[in-house]
């Protein structure tokens, strides 16, 4: 009994630090909508005298509250829901300590750490599950825990309101919600097996993917896999394989010039460079300057001569001379990459897709002018909704005669399509995408 007392007071100052970070979750989530990635790397930064195990403890507990806050709220009373989603922290240490332990045990791991956290504040006994229980199992446990009588289904996982404005079965949706997602990298460079070979002796099980050769699934292992001697040498990208579908859908060849509009921090760029064997131009644009900094330092630890960037407004710039393709991954709503940012989903209005609908025509609209005639135009977005995607796309033709949808091959299927691509996550365990890729006449006016 001593022993166990003198255990849990180590434990107090690691449990402490947990229910800060819930603080910042819900605060910077759920108050001010920022991605739970940044949040969580935002309070680790802040908390350096966190070691490893806290660290460990901290990421655990903050996503499986993050990813599992629709079956929390399901049960929560809606005056202690609203406050969440007000942003405001006030809670008791032992109602985040409750939250927590809830997130855990339909998270499935409800061991060490979730028992600690209950007996540190007196909370009920924490049940014992199998690792792989489902959903509905997970479900009663919570229940039981929490002592509610609110029955909680996987739909549950998302706002109610999304399931007629999204195109794929909204069960399976919510069930793929419920589950992490794989790290999935993008094999590059000449020595491929050198960089399989790292990872595997780094304790990490490396999937490779039957139709998309550079594509990789990483599972299992602790190490840091930006440490890696194949990383700093650019032997690989983390780069989902659904975003790695959007590179194939553009089919650069060697040679080429290629304009990629709105880049970011230019995961599809290194990708247009690789597949035109680094030959030819890339140029990376977008209104960030600091993140086209962070490309040219990608590019050039992966040691690519084909990448220029350029800083625009958000038009083509006057005297830019046209493309053999340009790619245009257009900001929105990020619904396909809910998964990867848990949480995110119940900040969303569907209002939204209005505005976002009109900045991506417009977008699209801006960046065909820098397409040859005879060259390619691809539109891409991270969205589940079809208000950003196929009617985004339905608009621009119609008002654009000189584009046409050009059929090809489903990287991920093999199946052939009119030009309209869906790369979902059910399948290939993968980020829920969308592209289009079209193609300008040749003798269109510019």
């Amino acid at each position: 009994m001593k022993r166990e007392a003198l255990r849990l007071d180590r434990f107090r100052t690691q449990a402490e630090s947990v229910l800060d970070a819930l603080r910042s979750l819900i605060r910077g989530v759920f108050g001010v909508r920022r991605p739970a990635d940044r949040v969580l790397a935002e309070f680790l930064r802040t908390h350096r005298g966190c070691g490893s195990r806290d660290r460990a403890a901290i990421s655990a507990v903050f996503y499986a509250v993050a990813r599992y806050y629709g079956a929390l709220r399901a049960m929560l009373p809606e005056p202690v829901a609203a406050r969440i989603e007000r942003g405001e922290t006030d809670f008791s240490p032992e109602e985040l300590a409750a939250l927590g332990v809830t997130a855990l045990i339909f998270e499935g791991e409800h061991g060490e750490l979730a028992a600690s956290l209950g007996k540190l504040y007196a909370l009920p006994a924490v049940p014992e599950l199998p690792a792989d229980a489902p959903f509905e199992r997970r479900a009663a446990a919570a229940a039981c825990f929490t002592g509610s009588e609110k029955p909680v289904a996987p739909e549950a996982l998302l706002p109610a309101a999304f399931a007629a404005a999204v195109p794929q079965d909204f069960s399976q949706l919510t069930r793929l919600m419920a589950r992490r997602p794989p790290l999935w990298i993008r094999l590059q460079g000449k020595d491929v097996e050198t960089t399989l070979r790292e990872l595997a002796e780094a304790g990490l099980t490396v999937r490779r993917h039957p139709r998309v050769a550079a594509a990789a699934a990483l599972t299992g292992g602790k190490i840091n896999i930006f440490t890696l001697p194949s990383f700093r040498a650019g032997g690989f990208e983390v780069q989902d394989l659904a975003s790695q579908c959007v590179g194939l859908v553009c089919a650069p060849k060697a040679g080429e010039r290629w304009f990629d509009a709105c880049a970011g921090g230019g995961g599809k760029t290194l990708e247009l460079a690789e597949l035109m064997r680094r030959r030819g131009t890339v140029i990376a644009g977008d209104i960030r300057e600091g993140i086209l900094h962070e490309l040219k330092l990608r590019a050039r630890r992966a040691g690519f001569p084909n990448i220029s960037t350029l800083h625009h407004d958000g038009r083509v710039p006057r005297g830019f001379h046209p493309c053999d393709g340009v790619l245009v991954d257009a900001p929105c709503s990020g619904s396909g990459v809910w998964r990867r940012n848990p949480g995110s989903a119940w900040k969303f209005d569907l209002s939204e897709l209005e505005a976002y609908s009109a900045r991506q025509f417009d977008i699209l609209s801006r960046f065909s002018a820098a397409v040859k005639p005879g060259g390619v135009l691809v539109y891409a977005t991270c969205s589940l909704f079809r208000e950003e995607n196929e009617r985004v796309v339905e608009r621009f033709l119609a008002a654009h005669p000189d584009f046409t949808p050009e059929s090809g091959t489903h990287p991920l299927t093999g199946e052939i399509v009119s030009g309209i691509y869906h790369f979902d996550g059910f399948d290939d365990d993968c980020d829920f995408l969308f592209a289009a890729r079209l193609r300008r006449r040749f003798g269109a006016a510019r």
